[in-house]
């Protein structure tokens, strides 16, 4: 086993212990659906000459990349990571 698979094994177990839904909210909402938000905003914003602010379309936007993020995002890394986390252990069942 290599060692970028034992640190692997390492971090994931920390992560599984947090649970599943930790795990999509930090990592699908906070570090991926928020940002893409935000950074979606500011091109509209700057290249977009026709743009608007508007209430109604920013919080519905918000909520559809932080629901993109959890359910998407999220929920498809915590999949991999499981999936990459059972061959490894299984492949050497004494790690």
């Amino acid at each position: 086993m290599t060692d970028r698979e034992k640190k692997f094994i390492a971090y994931w177990k920390v992560k599984r212990e947090a649970g599943r839904w930790k795990f999509c909210f930090v990592n699908g909402v906070l570090l991926w659906g928020i940002p893409v938000f935000a950074i979606l905003q500011v091109v509209h914003l700057l290249f977009r000459e026709e743009y608007e602010f508007e209430t109604g379309r920013l919080v519905t936007g918000f909520i559809v990349w932080t629901l993109t993020g959890f359910f998407g995002f999220g929920m498809l890394m915590w999949w991999l990571n499981e999936r990459a986390y059972r061959k490894l252990t299984t492949k050497n069942p004494d790690k």
